[in-house]
């Protein structure tokens, strides 16, 4: 089989820079609620940027995978902001669930509702991860915001094996970063933010792969 290329460097360099402003933007404003907001814009538009050149041009210079932030639309960020609200929402009923959980039982019991409720916010996570490619994807631009996000819906299901089986691939990684005492905690948690970091352009472009596999898409189309 003939290895995919894609260039990692600008995924890396796009997501750190993601990341870095996330965290800027955090301090700055103390983690009010404008801090919340434009984290998820800045979010929403390198995720953007990364995805369409995932799709595009995979192997094109940094310079080209930011020129993809011209291609921000209306109904990306429909689509982006409605994806969001639903993932945030599940997110907010599972910690309120826990919350009365921690209340009413022992941390014994609370263990099975967390792990419930983890494998919930996974699923709808999968889900709904190929929504930005769907609506980036040229061949879709004519269908209504309901449309895509149905369409786009059912291509997470159709996936959701392959996508689950990417994460799990890369995130196994983790069980292998040291968290023995409090002298390596630390550094556990440095390496885990260095991994998870590192594996995310490995992540996202496999899943890119497979979602042109799927859809029968062609670069460059």
């Amino acid at each position: 089989m003939k290895k995919k290329k894609y260039n990692y460097s600008a995924v890396l360099i796009l997501t750190v820079i993601s990341f870095i402003l996330t965290f800027a933007l955090s301090s700055i404003f103390k983690n009010s609620i404008l801090s919340y907001l434009l984290s998820i814009v800045v979010s929403f538009g390198f995720q953007f940027a990364i995805t369409a050149s995932l799709l595009y041009s995979p192997n094109a210079s940094l310079g080209e995978y930011f020129n993809k932030f011209n291609l921000i639309d209306v109904k990306s960020v429909i689509i982006g902001v409605l994806t969001f609200v639903i993932q945030f929402l599940v997110l907010v009923l599972s910690v309120y669930i826990l919350s009365i959980f921690y209340k009413s039982y022992s941390l014994e019991i609370l263990i099975i509702p967390f792990i419930i409720l983890l494998v919930l916010n996974i699923l709808v996570y999968i889900l709904f991860f190929y929504q930005l490619f769907y609506v980036i994807d040229n061949r879709n631009k004519n269908l209504s915001i309901f449309k895509l996000f149905v369409n786009a819906t059912e291509i997470g299901a159709s996936l959701f094996g392959k996508t689950l089986l990417q994460l799990l691939k890369y995130l196994i990684g983790l069980l292998f970063i040291p968290f023995v005492n409090k002298y390596t905690f630390f550094i556990g948690l440095a390496l885990m933010f260095i991994y998870i970091i590192a594996i995310t352009p490995v992540v996202l472009s496999r899943c890119s792969f497979a979602y042109k596999e799927y859809t029968n898409f062609e670069d460059n189309k």
